[in-house]
């Protein structure tokens, strides 16, 4: 019986001292202060793409892939400066920073991805956590768009390639 205790006690420490690993998905995003976008699209129950676009004033991109898209893994681009004229103009045209801290759902489905936008520029900073389930909120044709519209801006096709098996 005492070994038995003395085991569990072991298993207990063993499990309390284990470093955590899990990273919200902001933490593994360098954010600095020319940073103008960040932009990611999570996994959902099925073959959503799951990738991370950060982009900066001059128009340096990085795109890294995670995971249900053609390309995996980081790549680098430099946008024009028209293309970052145009992130900022889809920004403002959205009212970006009009939208509320949290979206407030009329329904929620569950198993749909999310996306997540951060914008800094003006000197404001806002990120806007959008789960797909969440429907009917205030805004929400004008948060649909923007995200298609940074999608098509960013260039993000090229390397999400198909979805699906």
């Amino acid at each position: 019986m005492n070994r038995l205790a003395l085991l569990l006690i072991l298993f207990a420490l063993g499990c309390a001292s284990q470093p955590r690993t899990e990273t919200t998905p902001m933490e593994n995003t360098a954010a600095t202060a020319d940073t103008l976008l960040v932009f990611e699209r999570t996994p959902c129950y099925g073959y959503c793409p799951a990738y991370r676009v950060t982009l900066t004033t001059d128009g340096a991109l990085v795109y890294e892939g995670l995971s249900h898209v053609a390309t995996e893994g980081f790549v680098r681009e430099q946008l024009s400066p028209e293309t970052v004229d145009a992130i900022r103009a889809a920004v403002t045209d959205a009212r970006f920073f009009e939208f509320p801290a949290e979206l407030k759902c009329r329904s929620q489905v569950t198993d749909n991805p999310a996306v997540y936008v951060t914008v800094q520029m003006a000197g404001q900073r806002k990120r806007i956590d959008h789960d797909r389930g969440c429907t009917g909120f205030p805004g929400e044709d004008r948060l649909l768009a923007l995200e298609d519209r940074l999608d098509a801006l960013l260039g993000t096709a090229r390397w999400v390639g198909k979805v699906g098996p």
